[in-house]
């Protein structure tokens, strides 16, 4: 039985599993304020495209809408990566939608378990949220387009020492009760680079979109949805090929949502929270 202070982060450990580890940067932290943060302001000082800060415990976790993380040491694993959407500027526009199917799929390969999507970035375990997603673009100002664009993941893997805060105790879970699976979060951390690569690359994008459909944990639920200071209220019909959210009014109406928080109307503020870096 492998306990889970036993499972050491280590930028060896995850590039020893990695299909192309020259294409990464990793740095390792037992504990930063936020790998989003940093990564932003290393990538302003000319870090490289896959930069990759990877850390045990997160003092200032970010979250959607300014929203902190629960960011415990040793339980869970926050990591960032750095990319120059110049490459694929579809990425911009996709990024979180394709790190949830990535990091969905990996986590399914290597616990054989079958996660959900949350609209847009986050992971269900069992009807409880397991990870989020924040993907955050900085704009050159000089030509208008996105300059860079950090995609960061957190992840609850083992049961926190002190338990989750009690604000988010009922909706908040993690992936695994027993610590049997060796070096498991440098594991996922490798294991999520290299399923990424494979997903960015555009033949394999109507894949990553099948996936997501088959994986939406909002499907036919009603839910509202906040967009520019309007609320927004419909059943969950799917997700079009632009990985949006297409929603029906009680007037049979057809609404796209293509950005925004949608929270599951019959559960109140249930799924409303942002337990992500």
């Amino acid at each position: 039985m492998i306990h889970s202070c036993e499972d050491i982060l280590s930028a060896k450990e995850i590039k020893k599993h990695l299909l192309n580890p020259d294409n990464y940067e990793i740095e390792v932290f037992d504990s930063i304020d936020s790998t989003n943060k940093t990564l932003k302001a290393k990538a302003k000082n000319g870090a490289r495209p896959g930069t990759v800060l990877v850390a045990n415990n997160q003092t200032a976790g970010k979250g959607r809408l300014g929203r902190e993380f629960f960011s415990p040491a040793n339980t869970g694993v926050y990591f960032s990566l750095l990319i120059h959407p110049e490459v694929n500027f579809e990425l911009v526009k996709t990024s979180t939608a394709i790190a949830a199917v990535t990091l969905s799929k990996s986590l399914e390969k290597l616990l054989d378990i079958k996660t959900e999507i949350k609209w847009v970035n986050d992971i269900y375990l069992n009807g409880k949220k397991i990870a989020g997603i924040l993907s955050e673009g900085v704009l050159d100002s000089v030509n208008n387009n996105i300059k860079y664009l950090i995609i960061g993941i957190g992840i609850n893997v083992y049961q926190p020492n002190l338990n989750f805060p009690e604000e988010i105790q009922e909706r908040a879970d993690y992936l695994i009760k027993s610590y049997s699976i060796e070096n498991l979060r440098n594991k996922i951390v490798a294991s999520f680079l290299n399923n990424w690569e494979y997903y960015i690359e555009q033949k394999n994008v109507d894949e990553a979109l099948q996936i997501f459909r088959e994986r939406n944990f909002l499907q036919n639920k009603t839910v509202e949805v906040f967009v520019q200071g309007k609320l927004n209220k419909g059943q969950v019909l799917g997700i079009n090929d632009q990985f949006e959210l297409i929603l029906e009014n009680n007037k049979k109406e057809k609404m796209i949502i293509n950005h925004g928080e949608a929270t599951l109307h019959n559960k109140g503020n249930e799924n409303s929270f942002d337990q992500k870096k």
